[in-house]
């Protein structure tokens, strides 16, 4: 039988170590507490404008229709409202699915990342043999300067330009004194913002099966 290793690390340590391991548990119950039934419910209620109950049924026809010119104020004011709960819970609604895919896609990198170091021999460890992955900057890069789970993801993203996909998947935020001048002559100081802060769209001409730039290239 092989000599046990000295497993006694510092306590600083072993708290990180706990406390991922408490992520990875919180993670294993709040996934089953989203369904297909509570993001339809969701999606429906986006995309279906927002009218009070109690207005005529002859006033919900007109909003819905397009028409309205004969609706009171106060009718016209909640339609109007109703209109714009539905864009902002929508926008909402889009947010919750690419918080889904960003936590599927950094879960996937922490156990890839976790499976490629732990398969490098004990006295290896350490030594970089090739360029690393521009976007993990830990597993080595395999295919277009990526690991082969950030070139998939950046694939399925359709390919978007590689500067921007780079800064947006690394949360790359601009330095200290960044400032920009506004078209109204203005300053405004982008210190400590997100380079990149949404997806990049995808380039012309390359498919997209994964994050919000898909239903549009699916229309």
């Amino acid at each position: 039988m092989g000599k046990q290793r000295n497993r006694d690390l510092p306590k600083g340590v072993k708290k990180r170590i706990d406390d991922l391991l408490g992520h990875l548990e919180d993670i294993r119950r709040a996934a089953p507490k989203i369904g297909r039934s509570q993001l339809e419910e969701l999606y429906y209620r986006a995309l279906i404008p927002t009218v009070p109950s109690a207005f005529p049924s002859s006033s919900i026809s007109e909003y819905s229709t397009g028409g309205g010119s004969d609706n009171s104020p106060t009718e016209s004011a909640y339609a109007a409202r109703g209109d714009h709960r539905s864009d902002a819970l929508l926008r909402d609604v889009r947010k919750i699915g690419r918080d889904i895919e960003e936590a599927e896609a950094a879960l996937t990198r922490a156990v890839n990342s976790l499976a490629y170091l732990m398969s490098i021999p004990a006295d290896e460890r350490g030594r970089q043999e090739s360029n690393p992955c521009a976007i993990c900057l830990v597993l080595p890069a395999q295919k277009a300067g990526y690991c082969d789970g950030h070139h998939s993801d950046w694939r399925k993203h359709g390919s978007p330009d590689r500067l921007a996909w780079e800064r947006f998947r690394r949360q790359e935020v601009h330095p200290k004194n960044t400032i920009r001048t506004r078209k109204d002559g203005s300053i405004e100081d982008l210190s400590g913002t997100l380079m990149v802060p949404d997806c990049p769209k995808p380039t012309p001409g390359y498919s997209c099966t994964r994050g919000p730039w898909k239903a549009a290239a699916e229309a």
